[in-house]
């Protein structure tokens, strides 16, 4: 949306300025951190088994899960922010 200035803060966020992006939107650099930590979760299992130290088979059960999640917020993002 034009007034709301959330992708010009995702993308001072993706950009590494993540002080002026709140300024803009305070959800910006949450979204980013939520969405790479999304790709992080479906993409590595092992930096996240490593991380929570659980069973390789946990990591499964969830990565579907957080691969959902992902797809919807962006396809949420897409749709009404276009």
């Amino acid at each position: 949306c034009p007034s709301c200035g959330l992708t010009r803060s995702v993308l001072l966020s993706l950009s590494g300025d993540w002080a002026l992006a709140t300024t803009y939107h305070p959800l910006g650099p949450s979204i980013v951190t939520l969405c790479l930590l999304g790709l992080l979760f479906v993409w590595s299992p092992s930096v996240v088994h490593a991380a929570v130290n659980t069973k390789l088979s946990y990591v499964r059960e969830y990565k579907r899960g957080a691969g959902e999640l992902f797809v919807s917020v962006y396809a949420f993002w897409g749709f009404f922010l276009r």
